[in-house]
C-alpha cells in the first residue's frame, strides 16, 4: 500500500505541476512584508505538495475523498 512519503508517479508529478505553476504566480504577486514564519510555512507546505502529490483512494487518510476534481483544475 502506497505511504505519504513515496515520490509520486510521473503522472501525479504532472497533475501537481499546473497547481506548482499557479502557487508560483500567486507567490510572486504577495504583497511585501510578508511575515518570514509565514513565506517559510507556505514554502515548506508546497515543497510537500511538490514531494507527495494529490492523494490517493489508497491512503487510508483520504480513502473515501475523491480529490480528482481538484487535480483535474
Amino acid at each position: 500500500m502506497p505511504t505519504m512519503t513515496e515520490s509520486p508517479t510521473l503522472a501525479a508529478s504532472e497533475a501537481v505541476a499546473p497547481w506548482l505553476a499557479e502557487h508560483e504566480r500567486f507567490r510572486r504577486e504577495l504583497p511585501a512584508g510578508e511575515p518570514a514564519a509565514l513565506q517559510a510555512l507556505r514554502r515548506s507546505a508546497i515543497e510537500r505538495f511538490a514531494t507527495l502529490g494529490f492523494p490517493t483512494l489508497q491512503q487510508e487518510a483520504w480513502r473515501l475523498t475523491n480529490v480528482a476534481p481538484i487535480a483535474r483544475g
